[in-house]
């Protein structure tokens, strides 16, 4: 017996044979079932609840950047679903994309801009697989024609260098560079597996490589130097995935792995004590030049959860506006990059045509208004544009430069405070500017308004990690 599986202990039961598993920070597990299952399996184990179902057989599911909806891969559909987590509400994300339509949608991987890479497996015994990705907006292309022999799991490399794919016929792992603008690159082999089905795909910290099989029942390791052992003997598929856990200490390392087993009825927890590499869905990094720095995600208690109200859930900006000053590049541009992550409309005010550029690659739901916000005039025009084009304001992000943006008044920096009702005619203020700004937001009350800070004040505030 493999040590390891002494560590290991049936986490949930009772499930319609899951083929993947995906873990969101919260610490809830979730995973699919052969009948358009969706489960949701508090952070415990002990309560298992459906919480959608597609009327297909759901195989790969992927949290978003942020953790605010899911992709469900459904073979029974031939489809990728958007799960919205607040809301529950399911809805179409893609049938296909660049003149093709899925067979096979396996698996799904998010990078940390909110890109989304699929798999596409093709048909069995044919080499037809594929990857397609869609955009943040949800624009779709075949990102590589392949063919691959049933491209199956995937998992993104360190640093977003390689995606990184399961191929069950080969049987081995390939990987295809990723290239700055996003593009593929050169494919190129990582290691075979005879006698296998490789399945599923994960990262440990130090850049191993995980690969779970289908047939035989085991797990491999694969580190930099391509030299394959046995790693875990465990029934079923998509295993291991390194995520977050449940206890908090052990949070901070992501050190267990968590196993779906297609060919039986439970999710298997293992206490691998090996960290895991973080998914984009755990990562609030931005790397900006050699500077990184990470994004605190205010959480705010779910009353409405029955099973245990010490849940929390992040806040959500899906269908909000965020208005980003200096937001064309340096900080400003990544801040402009995580709210439209975060499903945020984008409104970017800066006085470099940068900005066009950065909000033509985000896609629609970005706007640009040239703007220098030491001029009132022109503040004032582009918050009511940024207002009549996505009907109200939630967000004031300042970024840009300017003297004024560290001054206060009182005991507080000019501008909207945390909290502040955004009724019309409700003031909106750059701390820039001398004088209020006044814009019809067309928020409904009771809504709010956030202003945030310049990033270097946040610093002095203890608001950023950096390091």
């Amino acid at each position: 017996m493999h040590p390891l599986l002494s560590k290991s202990t049936i986490f949930a039961d009772g499930l319609d044979h899951p083929e993947c598993v995906a873990v969101h920070p919260d610490g809830t597990v979730w995973a699919g079932g052969e009948a358009g299952q969706v489960y949701r399996i508090s952070a415990d184990g002990k309560t298992v609840e459906e919480v959608a179902n597609t009327g297909g057989f759901i195989l790969g599911l992927a949290f978003s950047p942020g953790a605010n909806w899911l992709a469900i891969c459904d073979l029974g559909k031939k489809r990728v679903w958007r799960l919205d987590l607040p809301s529950l509400k399911l809805s179409l994300f893609a049938d296909g994309a660049g003149g093709h339509r899925f067979n096979i949608p396996n698996y799904a991987v998010f990078d940390k801009m909110g890109n989304l890479y699929v798999s596409e497996s093709g048909a069995f015994r044919q080499v037809t697989g594929k990857v397609l990705k869609f955009s943040p907006s949800g624009n779709g292309e075949i990102w590589h024609d392949g063919g691959f022999n049933f491209s199956n799991g995937m998992a993104m490399g360190p640093a977003e260098k390689y995606l990184y794919l399961a191929v069950s016929f080969l049987p081995g792992v390939e990987r295809v560079e990723i290239l700055t603008d996003g593009s593929a690159g050169k494919r190129s082999l990582v290691c075979t597996l005879p006698e296998s089905v490789p399945d599923g795909l994960a990262f440990d910290a130090d850049g191993n490589l995980y690969v779970s099989c289908y047939c035989p029942e085991q797990d491999f390791q694969s580190n930099a130097q391509r030299r394959n052992h046995g790693f875990l003997w465990a029934t079923g598929r998509r295993t291991p995935c390194p995520t977050r856990p449940t206890l908090p200490s052990a949070a901070r390392n992501l050190d267990q792995l968590f196993a779906a087993n297609l060919g039986r009825w439970h999710i298997t927890k293992i206490d691998a004590g090996v960290r895991g590499l973080p998914l984009a869905s755990h990562n609030n990094e931005v790397e900006i030049g050699k500077l990184k720095i990470r994004f605190l995600r205010p959480q705010f208690p779910n009353s409405t959860n029955s099973t245990n109200s010490l849940i929390h859930q992040p806040m959500s900006f899906t269908n909000k506006t965020a208005v980003i000053t200096g937001g064309a590049k340096g900080i400003g541009g990544a801040c402009s990059r995580i709210f439209y992550r975060e499903n945020a409309n984008v409104v970017i005010l800066d006085t470099d045509p940068l900005g066009q550029e950065l909000a033509d690659k985000l896609g629609e739901r970005a706007l640009f208004i040239q703007c220098d916000v030491s001029k009132e005039t022109q503040v004032k025009q582009a918050m009511e544009k940024a207002a009549a084009t996505f009907g109200g304001i939630a967000v004031l992000s300042q970024q840009c430069g300017h003297p004024a943006l560290l001054q206060s008044h009182g005991n507080q920096r000019r501008g909207v405070g945390l909290g502040d009702e955004c009724q019309p005619e409700k003031r909106l203020s750059l701390c820039q500017t001398r004088h209020p700004v006044h814009v019809k937001t067309g928020q409904r009350r009771g809504h709010q308004c956030v202003e945030c800070a310049g990033l270097h004040f946040a610093a002095k505030r203890g608001a950023l990690h950096h390091f």
